[in-house]
């Protein structure tokens, strides 16, 4: 799963396609830091990107990424924390202004 462009992005198709089984490709920019360890990171700047792409769609390449990483993406675990954070609120007494 592709998420690669010239501009920062949260990239949500790209984990949905790791979670899935699919290998990630997103760019090499620092605010995709994130993605170290599950997915293939391409310099979207370089002159050999298309030939770069092309390899990763021949190679096949796989990533050993880190089990770990990937459960906080989880949907049980994203909506555990929701739930926890709304009855957190809601037990918290009112604060007077």
């Amino acid at each position: 799963v592709f998420g690669l462009r010239r501009v920062e992005g949260f990239e949500v198709a790209v984990i949905e396609g790791i979670a899935s089984g699919a290998v990630g490709v997103v760019p090499t920019l620092d605010t995709y830091s994130w993605y170290d360890g599950i997915a293939i990171k391409v310099d979207v700047e370089s002159s050999n990107l298309s030939k770069n792409i092309y390899n990763i769609l021949i190679d096949n390449e796989k990533i050993d990424f880190d089990a770990q990483i990937l459960k906080q993406f989880e949907w049980k675990n994203i909506i555990n924390k929701f739930w926890n954070s709304v009855w957190q609120s809601l037990s918290e007494s009112p604060k007077k202004i």
